[in-house]
């Protein structure tokens, strides 16, 4: 899976937007927390700090939606 796949991927999530907290960092949050941090070292390969996992992006993105409070929560 490539960097721009992984990052469509993540972005496809409920509630998911691209932010950029540090230079050359790209980050995929749900509400104010990340979910994903998507390194930018390489265009051509995943830097997805649980690895290119789609199951680890589903299961960390559950883990984020779960502890936000309920108004906070993304509705799809």
């Amino acid at each position: 899976m490539t960097w721009a796949e992984m990052l469509a991927y993540c972005l496809a999530k409920p509630g998911a937007w691209q932010g950029e907290p540090w230079e050359g960092d790209v980050v995929v949050k749900v509400g104010p927390r990340i979910f994903a941090f998507l390194g930018q070292e390489s265009r051509s390969s995943v830097g997805v700090k649980c690895g290119p996992n789609r199951k680890a992006v589903d299961a960390s993105h559950s883990a984020i939606v779960a502890r936000l409070p309920k108004r906070d929560r993304p509705t799809a």
